[in-house]
């Protein structure tokens, strides 16, 4: 008997590992704050500018550009973004990223330091992209590229981020992008003579689910409506419905005292 609980905790136990382990996101977001699953190496080049590379080593899609925190120092990206994307630069899992940070980290044994930084986690595979995903400009405005392809999959109770891994003049990128109205893939740049859409090619594209924010409720003007008609109602017309019906009541009231009266005086 004994060998079999013990048999079954340990079943639960892996049943639940992967929520026990699973990164925790921010409330109505795809993100977590959390993400440790990377590798940092230090390099220092002056007395107080350091080198940060980061691995990814996880599932998720950790910042290009990452800030650096731990329970001993936090540490800010300090190198500029140097791209010809508008929005924000991500590294899909097993990529490395450098960047530099200035500051005074001499006291900071960084082999021994646990970090964590910000990703989108828990990619959502039961959403597909079918199309020719070939990036096309916009006809009516220059400022928007959109990528060809349907998104399938979706459910309209969620919201999703989107995130497209494409090579570019022979460099990979992943970008986070933009949805349209009608659920379609775009890219904006703030300088579209810049992108040549003839040098994209898409790679991959994943899509990240999480729950909304609640909707701020609107004024009820329905509620208004019948709160305003039952004051009239209690204030004007119940008052006058009442007197009125007080007054009926009391005619009726005397007529039969007085036809009485009258079928009395008969029999005398």
């Amino acid at each position: 008997m004994k060998k079999q609980r013990r048999s079954l905790y340990i079943f639960v136990l892996f049943a639940l590992l992967p929520f026990l382990t699973a990164f925790t996101r921010k409330e109505h977001s795809p993100y977590t704050d959390e993400y440790d699953d990377i590798e940092v190496s230090v390099n220092q080049l002056e007395p107080e500018l350091y080198e940060f590379k980061v691995k990814n080593i996880g599932e998720g899609y950790i910042s290009y550009y990452p800030a650096l925190h731990s329970e001993e120092v936090d540490v800010s990206n300090n190198t500029p973004q140097d791209t010809i994307f508008t929005y924000k630069l991500l590294a899909k899992p097993n990529d490395e990223v450098t960047f530099t940070a200035i500051g005074d980290y001499s006291q900071y044994d960084f082999s021994n330091i646990k970090f964590y930084t910000t990703a989108l986690v828990d990619v959502d595979k039961s959403v597909s992209f079918e199309g020719s995903k070939k990036i096309t400009q916009d006809e009516k405005s220059r400022w928007y590229f959109h990528i060809d392809c349907e998104i399938e999959g979706i459910s309209y109770d969620y919201n999703y981020a989107y995130v497209v891994t494409l090579e570019y003049d022979g460099v990979i990128y992943s970008v986070d992008t933009l949805t349209d109205a009608h659920r379609k893939l775009y890219f904006y740049f703030s300088d579209p003579e810049v992108f040549d859409p003839s040098k994209a090619e898409v790679k991959e594209i994943v899509a990240f689910r999480y729950d909304p924010p609640p909707r701020e409720k609107g004024i009820d003007y329905a509620g208004f409506a019948l709160g305003g008609a039952l004051y009239i109602l209690v204030c004007y017309f119940l008052p006058a419905t009442l007197i009125t019906a007080a007054v009926i009541v009391t005619i009726i009231i005397v007529t039969r005292i007085v036809k009485k009266n009258r079928l009395k005086n008969k029999d005398k």
